[in-house]
C-alpha cells in the first residue's frame, strides 16, 4: 500500500495515479521549521498528586534530606526539602526509549551525595528491549546511559525488592547489579561498562512457581570477615532455595549462606550496625501473588552463623500459618536493635507495620485494627488532604496496599516513609507508637505524578478544564490543575481504570464516561463532572470501552471492549444495536452536528460515518492507514482529523475525502484549542513526527500547514498517548502520558499564573 507522495512537485501529474482512494494531497509549506523555531513552553503536572507504584525510597545515609524514590513506569524522584516536593528526574526519557522510563533500582554512592546510578527498563518479556544504566553526578540533573545487554524488569512481579543496585563503600567506582534473567553483573569504572559475574552460583532465570524469573533480587555490603581485607557481599536470589549467597574476596567467588531459610523467597534484606543480617520472606514474590501462608522475617548473625524466626504475630495475635507476606525491613542506624518491617497483600484487614525495640523478640503493630482483638488499640491517624482520591470513594483510606518501598531517616528516628500502590505515607513522629501513643500519617508525594493516562477531554465550558480518564484510579475532574481534585476521583461508580470519554459539544457540562468496575460500567454527568449517574442498563456485552454523545447531548452511543456499538436517547436506561457499524473500534461524536458520528476501523483502513444520530452508519472514505486516532473539531461541523504512522490527513466533509498533510512524517495524537489571537481556526496540537525518528509536541497555528515544536529534550515523557487543546485558553495544550500523568503546557511568559 502507497500514501500520496509529499512533494508538491508531483501533485499535479501523480495525484490520480499514486493517491489512495478518498485521501486529497494538501498543497503547504512543508513546515520543516519545527525544531528550529521551537515556542518556548513552561511544562506543570496536572495535580493528582502520587497515583502508581512507589517501589523504591533511599536515603543518602551521609546527607541529612536527601531522599529518592522510585517508580515502576513513571521515573524516579529526588526530594527538594526546601519546597517540601518532589523533582521527577527522567522527563527527558525520550519516545524510542519509552522502556526505560521504568526504575528498575536505584542505588547511592554512600561516599559521595552528588552520585546517583538507575538500572532503568520495564519488561523481560521477547518484544521489550534491552535495559540501560544511568549514572548522574549531579543528582539526576543530567544522566550518562550505558546500554546493557539485558533485559530488566521495572514493572513485573518482585519489583519493589532490592536494591538490585549497589555501590561498593570500600570502593566506589564499583558497582554490582542483580539481574532477572541474567545473574550477577559488575562494574568497576562507576557503571560505563559492565560484565557478567561468571563465578556466582546463578548465571541464567531463576523460574518461581509461576514461570517467571527475578533473578537476583538484591545486594548488600557488610562489614569483612575476619581475615578479609574486602567487604563481605550479600547477594539475595528470588527462589525457595539456594536464595542467599555472600562472598568475602571482592566477588572472586560464593558460597551459600549456611542454614538459609527454605520453602520461601527472600524479598528484602537490611544489615544493622549490631552485625546481623534482616531478611523478609513471602511464598511468592507479589506484589499481588502473595498468599500461601508462608511469609516470615528473619534474622541471621554474622559472627556465629544462627538463623532465628522473629516473624510478627498477625493482626489477630496468630502465630500462623499467615495469609500474607512481608516485602521489607529497615533498621536504624542509631538503634541497631530498632527494626521496622511491612507486610505484603494483607487484604484484610489490610497491609500493615511492624516495629521492634528488641531485634524483632517483641513487635507493636503501627496499623492495629481495634477490636481484632477486643483490647487492640489503633495507633495512627491520617492526613490524606493533598490527595482527598486516595479514599477511593470511601470514608477513610486503608492504610495502606503493596507496601513495598519502606525507609527510615538515618538522621531522624522518628521520620520514615513508606511507599504503596498508590502514593507515599510519611510520618515524623514514629516513635510515639513506642509509649502507646498516636503516629501521624500524612501525604508524602507531594510532586510525585505516576498515572497512566487512557482519554483527556476539555470541555468549551463548565467547571473543569480538564477531565481525565487514567488507569487504576478510574479518572478526575480537574477543576484547578495545580490541586489534586478536591472533590476526589470520579465516584457512582468508581472505576478500577478509566476507558471512554465525552462531552456533549453544544451542552459540554454533559459528559459521559465508561471504564472497569464490579458493577455499572457507564456514567453521565449533567454538572461538568462534578457529580454522576450510572446509566441504569448498558449494550448487552456489559463491557467498558469507547463512549461518545451527540452534539446535542440527546444521543449516547457506547462501543463495548469487542462488541457492537449501540445507542441510547433516553440517558442509557434503553440500547438499540446501530446497523452497519464494525465491532471493537471507538466512536466519536461531531461535536456541531447533533446527527453525526464517526468510527475509524483500522483494520481496514477505512472511515464509517453516520448522519442520522447513530441509527446506521456506512463506510465513507476507504484506503486509509491502518492504525490511527480520529479527532472531530470542536467548533466546526464535519471537521475531522486523523493522525496515524503514515502521517497526518485531514477531512473537511465529513469523512468523504481526506487531505495528507506534508509537513507530518507521522502523527500519534492530534488535538485541538483556542484560536490564536485573532485567528478564527482553533489551534491544532500534535504528538508526531516531523522528521523520521524525531517524536515531539508541536502547535500549528495555521491549520496545519505549519508546526512549531513546543517541547525540548528535557520534557519528552517516554510514552505519549494523548494531546489536546484548551478552547478556553489560546496555547494551552495538555498531554496524557503512560507513566508521568496528565502535563499541562503554556507558552513561557503568562501572565495569569498558569504558565
Amino acid at each position: 500500500m502507497r500514501l500520496c507522495n509529499t512533494s508538491r512537485a508531483l501533485v499535479a501529474t501523480a495525484l490520480a495515479a499514486f493517491c489512495l482512494p478518498g485521501i486529497r494531497v494538501a498543497q503547504a509549506d512543508d513546515g520543516q521549521q519545527g525544531d528550529r523555531d521551537a515556542a518556548p513552553y513552561v511544562w506543570k503536572n496536572v495535580q493528582i498528586v502520587g497515583g502508581g507504584f512507589i517501589t523504591g525510597i533511599a536515603f543518602h545515609p551521609t546527607e541529612p534530606g536527601l531522599v529518592y524514590a522510585r517508580t515502576d513506569i513513571g521515573g524516579s524522584y529526588r526530594w527538594d526539602a526546601r519546597r517540601e516536593r518532589w523533582i521527577p528526574l527522567n522527563d527527558g526519557t525520550s519516545p524510542e526509549r519509552w522502556n526505560e522510563l521504568g526504575v528498575e533500582s536505584i542505588a547511592l554512592d554512600p561516599t559521595n551525595p552528588a552520585v546517583i546510578y538507575e538500572a532503568v527498563g520495564e519488561y523481560t518479556e521477547s518484544w521489550a528491549p534491552n535495559g540501560a544504566i544511568l549514572r548522574s553526578f549531579d543528582r539526576g540533573r543530567h544522566w550518562h546511559r550505558t546500554a546493557m545487554p539485558i533485559q530488566m524488569g521495572s514493572n513485573e512481579e518482585d519489583r519493589y525488592s532490592g536494591e538490585r543496585l549497589v555501590v561498593d563503600p570500600a570502593s566506589p567506582n564499583v558497582l554490582y547489579f542483580g539481574s532477572r534473567e541474567n545473574g550477577l553483573w559488575v562494574s568497576r569504572d562507576h557503571a560505563r561498562t559492565w560484565s557478567q559475574v561468571s563465578s556466582f552460583p546463578v548465571t541464567g532465570p531463576v523460574p518461581n512457581s509461576e514461570g517467571v524469573s527475578d533473578g537476583v533480587i538484591f545486594v548488600k555490603f557488610g562489614p569483612p570477615v575476619s581475615g578479609s581485607k574486602y567487604p563481605t557481599i550479600f547477594a539475595g536470589v528470588s527462589a525457595h532455595s539456594g536464595n542467599l549467597y555472600f562472598s568475602t574476596d571482592d566477588g572472586a567467588s560464593w558460597q551459600a549462606v549456611p542454614g538459609a531459610p527454605a520453602g520461601i523467597a527472600p524479598t528484602n534484606a537490611a544489615l544493622s550496625g549490631d552485625g546481623y543480617l534482616y531478611v523478609t520472606y513471602s511464598d511468592l514474590p507479589g506484589p499481588n501473588t502473595v498468599g500461601s501462608g508462608l511469609g516470615a522475617v528473619y534474622k541471621y548473625n554474622l559472627s556465629t552463623g544462627v538463623w532465628t524466626n522473629i516473624t510478627p504475630a498477625g493482626p489477630y495475635n496468630d502465630t500462623g500459618p499467615l495469609w500474607y507476606g512481608f516485602a521489607n525491613v529497615v533498621v536504624d542506624p542509631e538503634h541497631p536493635q530498632t527494626v521496622v518491617v511491612s507486610t505484603m497483600d494483607d487484604w484484610w484487614p489490610g497491609d500493615n507495620l511492624y516495629r521492634s525495640l528488641d531485634g524483632g523478640t517483641t513487635w507493636r503493630s503501627v496499623a492495629s485494627v481495634p477490636g481484632w482483638p477486643s483490647n487492640s488499640p489503633s495507633y495512627y491517624q491520617q492526613d490524606w488532604s493533598a490527595s482527598p482520591w486516595i479514599t477511593f470513594g470511601n470514608a477513610s483510606p486503608s492504610f495502606g496496599w503493596w507496601t513495598g518501598a519502606l525507609a527510615l531517616d538515618p538522621f531522624d528516628s522518628n521520620h520514615l516513609l513508606y511507599g504503596t500502590g498508590a502514593t507515599i505515607w510519611a510520618t515524623h513522629d514514629l516513635t510515639s507508637i513506642d509509649s502507646g501513643n498516636i503516629v501521624h500519617f500524612s501525604i508524602g508525594a507531594v510532586g510525585i505524578e505516576e498515572t497512566a493516562v487512557l482519554a483527556l477531554v476539555s470541555p468549551a465550558a463548565g467547571p473543569a478544564h480538564v477531565l481525565s480518564a487514567v488507569g487504576d484510579l478510574g479518572g478526575f475532574t480537574h477543576t484547578d490543575v495545580d490541586q489534586s481534585p478536591q472533590q476526589g476521583l470520579w465516584t457512582n461508580p468508581v472505576f478500577s481504570s478509566g476507558l471512554g470519554l465525552d462531552y456533549a459539544g453544544a451542552d459540554p457540562i454533559f459528559i459521559v464516561r465508561t471504564g472497569y468496575s464490579s458493577g455499572a460500567h457507564g456514567a453521565y454527568s449533567t454538572d461538568g463532572g462534578l457529580t454522576w449517574t450510572p446509566f441504569p442498563s448498558e449494550p448487552a456485552e456489559n463491557a467498558p470501552g469507547s463512549v461518545a454523545v451527540l452534539a446535542n447531548g440527546q444521543t449516547i452511543l457506547w462501543a463495548p471492549t469487542g462488541g457492537a456499538v449501540s445507542y441510547s436517547r433516553d440517558l442509557g436506561n434503553t440500547w438499540t444495536a446501530s446497523s452497519g457499524a464494525p465491532g471493537g473500534d471507538g466512536v466519536i461524536a461531531d461535536k456541531v452536528d447533533p446527527l453525526r458520528a464517526y468510527i475509524f476501523d483500522p483494520a481496514a483502513g477505512t472511515l464509517y460515518g453516520s448522519h442520522d444520530g447513530g441509527v446506521t452508519f456506512t463506510p465513507a472514505a476507504t484506503g486509509l492507514p491502518t492504525s490511527g486516532s480520529l479527532m472531530a473539531l470542536y467548533d466546526r461541523a464535519g471537521d475531522l482529523w486523523l493522525a496515524t504512522p503514515g502521517g497526518l490527513f485531514h477531512s473537511t466533509d465529513a469523512g468523504a475525502t481526506f487531505l495528507r498533510m506534508p509537513a507530518v512524517v507521522s502523527a500519534i495524537a492530534i488535538g485541538a484549542g483556542a484560536p490564536p489571537p485573532g485567528g478564527r481556526y482553533p489551534a491544532l496540537y500534535l504528538i508526531g513526527d516531523l522528521q523520521p525518528g524525531v517524536q515531539a509536541f508541536y502547535r500549528s497555528d495555521d491549520g496545519g500547514r505549519r508546526w512549531q515544536r513546543i517541547n525540548d529534550e528535557r520534557h519528552q515523557y517516554g510514552t505519549q498517548q494523548v494531546i489536546t487543546g484548551d478552547p478556553r485558553i489560546y496555547g494551552r495544550v495538555y498531554l496524557g502520558t503512560n507513566g508521568r500523568g496528565v502535563l499541562y503546557g503554556d507558552p513561557a511568559g503568562r501572565q495569569d499564573g498558569t504558565g
